[in-house]
């Protein structure tokens, strides 16, 4: 019986090594040490971060002698506050590429090499919104250049594929050059961590995570970096995510360059996919990034991209929802062409748009002057004509004409697409109306066992909202 077991083992084993990929046929990844022989090549690439921000005295605006003698206020204190975390070696100058929140409110920095020398450093830039900051060493000590071996190999994000090793080095809880092993679990996550931050299409790793791991490198079998670690998931064990490489290198790029991020965009609101969206699109099913709003004389605009169209790719790479895009998007420097593939009434196209930098286009303004006349459309809905008046009031531009909607009757079907009070309602199925006499003759046409995708212009927002 043992032996039966052995042999079944055996034959297990063996299969899963044959199906392991040509990728290491010479053996598995652990037979070949790789996690090892990467460990070992790539943490001198991997600094330790305490940043600290020294106490100091708070006192109290227009305060009492007596209440101050009574209370102390004056010998309030604010403690010294000490942040742990990792940074990864990018370039010979000894610049360190971090999160943004392992430095952040710091005064004094102090970065430890793999081999124990420590030297003060300062911030170079950050972008808050990607949580990125770069770091330089300043140190009279630091003699300049890294050494190569030093230096770590940034790698291409796009290029990942769910159930690929990844290795994570690091410093959790204080203990320096941690690493720990795993797969990406998936790709295009996204994560809302507190109030100032969403982090879009981030990488989920399996492998061990933890607090002082942020900021530090994870890396491919190659000893690439394809992330940066930057947060774990406390509402569960074995979920640690990653900012995409190619996001933090072209942010580090920026700062490297100009001492700031030029945010890049295609000038092209976007938003997810519903069933019935999709259906009515002609996709099989809820993928890709619906375009809501071209921005006039924009890049989009200017590639010929329109409303409706969605994105599939972008220079080959899936769209799977609309924060893909935008990440791929401020990933590519200004002025670089890229190919997307788009669904346009039921056609695949390709169409080339050459990334902009935002703020060098804005949408153009006018006004129009359209009666008000408020009418019950039968739908749950008031609806009027916008104004002027309108216009000034909520801050609609130019650019939008549609329906304003004055009311919508609580439980009806309106109500049931949340439409809400304010909004300007512009399309119905893909039919532009301006009128409430076409809105009506749309509506009528429509049962309640149709499908209904409207069109609408909220607080600024293109969006389309539909039923199910």
């Amino acid at each position: 019986m043992r032996f039966n077991a052995l042999v079944r083992a055996t034959v297990i084993s063996a299969l899963i090594l044959a199906q392991a990929g040509p990728a290491l046929a010479a053996g598995d990844i652990f037979a070949s040490n790789v996690i090892a022989d990467v460990a070992e090549r790539e943490g001198k690439k991997v600094v330790n971060i305490v940043a600290q921000s020294r106490g100091r005295s708070v006192g109290v605006p227009m305060y009492d002698p007596f209440l101050d003698r009574l209370f102390q206020f004056r010998q309030n204190i604010i403690p010294p506050r000490r942040g742990e975390g990792s940074g990864v070696i990018i370039d010979a100058k000894g610049r360190i590429l971090t999160n943004e929140h392992v430095v952040e409110g710091a005064e004094v920095l102090k970065v430890t090499l793999s081999d124990g020398r420590s030297y003060s450093a300062k911030i170079k830039g950050v972008s808050h919104e990607n949580d990125l900051a770069i770091l330089e060493i300043d140190d009279a000590d630091f003699k300049p250049p890294f050494p190569a071996e030093n230096v770590a190999s940034l790698g291409d994000s796009n290029g990942l594929r769910v159930g690929e090793w990844v290795i994570a080095i690091g410093s959790p809880f204080s203990l320096q050059r941690t690493v720990t092993a795993g797969i990406v679990s998936a790709l295009g996550r996204e994560l809302h961590i507190d109030s100032s931050r969403q982090y879009n299409n981030l990488i989920q790793t399996d492998a061990s995570i933890n607090p002082g791991n942020s900021g530090g490198p994870l890396f491919n079998i190659k000893g690439e970096v394809i992330g940066i670690n930057t947060a774990i998931n406390p509402m569960g064990q074995g979920l640690g995510f990653a900012i995409p490489i190619n996001l933090a290198k072209k942010i580090s790029q920026d700062i490297v360059n100009y001492g700031k991020v030029h945010r890049s965009w295609i000038g092209a609101e976007v938003q997810p996919m519903s069933q019935l969206l999709a259906k009515r699109l002609g996709l099989d099913r809820p993928h890709g990034a619906v375009i809501t709003r071209v921005v006039s004389g924009g890049p989009a605009d200017r590639g010929g991209l329109k409303p409706r169209d969605v994105v599939l790719r972008l220079n080959g790479t899936s769209i799977d929802t609309p924060s893909q895009l935008v990440e791929l998007v401020q990933a590519t420097a200004a002025d670089t062409r890229v190919e997307l593939l788009i669904l346009r009434d039921g056609k695949e196209l390709t169409v080339p748009v050459a990334v902009g930098r935002m703020g060098k286009d804005s949408p153009a303004g006018s006004d129009d002057k359209e009666s008000a006349r408020p009418e019950p459309s039968g739908f749950g809905l008031m609806l009027r004509t916008l104004t002027g008046a309108d216009r000034q009031r909520l801050g609609i531009p130019g650019e939008v004409s549609g329906l304003l909607v004055t009311q919508v009757t609580e439980g009806s079907r309106a109500a049931r697409l949340n439409v809400q009070t304010g909004d300007v309602i512009y399309e119905i199925n893909g039919t532009k109306v301006t009128t409430l006499e076409a809105f009506d003759k749309l509506r009528e046409s429509l049962s309640e066992a149709d499908g209904i995708v409207l069109g609408i212009y909220r607080g600024g927002y293109w969006l389309y909202v539909s039923e199910r």
